[in-house]
């Protein structure tokens, strides 16, 4: 059932999973979540059929659990160490492992071992999860470098 204010309001939220242990909160206590990261016009109709008393298209639990793989991937993106953190972000511009090694001034082999120990940390089997982890968490990584180098 959505959660209702004092004043027995339906409580509707938007906003993205990425909002972390404050929307986790909300939607523990039954607030109906609209994903901002949407289209404009998917989050409208989803707020209307809130709103109408519909009930949610997507069960309560799938939206809870969303955020929480959202938190799990977040802060094993934020484990990684500053190196590893680089050479991910550099992954994500689509930089293949030679390059990254030039870039970065260290070895082929360094940077491998990286690549290693970071699909270690992530738990994840190749460096192609590695990046749609990193992506999926929103977690900031890969942006900042994939703006400021071009191939």
């Amino acid at each position: 059932m959505p959660a209702r204010a004092t004043t027995g309001s339906l409580v509707v939220v938007v906003a993205s999973p990425a909002a972390g242990p404050s929307l986790l909160a909300t939607l523990e206590g039954g607030a109906r979540l609209v994903d901002a990261d949407q289209p404009l016009q998917t989050q409208l109709r989803k707020v209307d059929r809130a709103l109408a008393g519909e009930p949610p298209v997507v069960d309560q639990s799938a939206e809870l659990e969303s955020v929480r793989r959202w938190m799990r991937e977040s802060d094993l993106v934020a484990s990684l160490t500053g190196r590893e953190g680089q050479v991910l972000e550099l992954l994500m511009c689509g930089w293949p492992a030679g390059e990254i090694a030039g870039r970065l001034v260290v070895s082929l082999p360094t940077v491998r071992t990286h690549i290693r120990s970071i699909t270690r940390k992530l738990g994840v089997s190749s460096q192609l999860a590695a990046v749609a982890l990193a992506y999926r968490s929103r977690s900031g990584v890969g942006r900042r470098l994939c703006r400021s180098h071009q191939f």
